[in-house]
């Protein structure tokens, strides 16, 4: 297995793109997206990638506009993350011809990878990680109404492979612009298998809301529950591994 780290051109500048390439050439294609501020090199994309490309897949996972490497001057915003998606798809299957296209991601990873899917027939299966709904809720109210006070906000994330962190800072234009996409309006467009991950003991995407998201779905689903999982599993490699071969076993049932 080879990754291979590129950039590639967007609407709004460069995306940062790694791309695991099998050792065999193959004509199956997965993208992963990555959550809410996070790296595509995050250990959990980077394990889930890695054990895909075992399984035949050519992966690629990126960093959206305005965030970790990708060298943009957009904003970190919905709207660009799904561009980026767009360009990232249409980048990869100008390199090989691609039969199979496997489209995933994990917490609004998975919300673009679904969003996504709902308007382009090209995708084959859907692989959901941790993705709830709605986006505003009674329990991060207070969150969002101190962003619109202060007008941003400062997160930090740790840095890949580091004891470093990263001070982001989101303006309050994402979430105007994030709530213009709702999801549960394009959910009956979606003509593709679907897989959806919960973690029981999610605190972030709640079992119960991820479940309310997948009941909206079309027919030819699968929902997991897995138990002793919270949403940053990527902490814990023991974790990973579990997620990641459930994920491939399920997988394998879709093909």
């Amino acid at each position: 297995m080879r990754v291979e780290q590129i950039f590639i051109e967007s609407t709004k500048g460069k995306i940062a793109l790694a791309i695991n390439h099998p050792e065999i050439k193959t004509k199956k294609l997965a993208i992963l997206c990555s959550g809410f501020l996070d790296s595509k090199d995050y250990a959990h994309l980077a394990g889930l990638a890695e054990d895909l490309c075992k399984e035949g897949y050519t992966v690629a996972r990126f960093d959206a506009t305005g965030i970790w490497e990708s060298k943009s001057v957009g904003e970190y915003l919905t709207t660009h993350y799904l561009e980026d998606l767009k360009n990232v798809i249409d980048f990869m299957e100008k390199q090989d011809n691609f039969t199979y296209l496997l489209l995933g991601g994990h917490s609004k990873g998975g919300f673009m990878a679904l969003y996504h899917a709902c308007q382009d027939p090209r995708v084959s299966a859907l692989l959901v990680i941790m993705s709830a709904y709605p986006f505003i809720k009674e329990s991060n109210k207070p969150i969002i109404e101190k962003w619109e006070k202060l007008g941003k906000r400062i997160s930090h994330r740790d840095i890949p492979n580091s004891n470093k962190t990263k001070e982001i800072i989101i303006p309050f234009s994402y979430v105007a612009d994030r709530l213009q996409y709702d999801l549960l309006a394009k959910l009956p467009n979606l003509q593709t298998p679907l897989i959806m991950v919960a973690g029981a003991e999610d605190q972030v995407a709640l079992p119960e809301d991820v479940k309310t998201l997948f009941d909206q779905a079309p027919e030819n689903k699968k929902y997991l529950l897995i138990p002793g999982v919270g949403h940053d599993y990527r902490k814990y490699p023991e974790q990973i591994k579990l997620i990641n071969d459930i994920i491939i076993t399920n997988l394998k049932q879709l093909i």
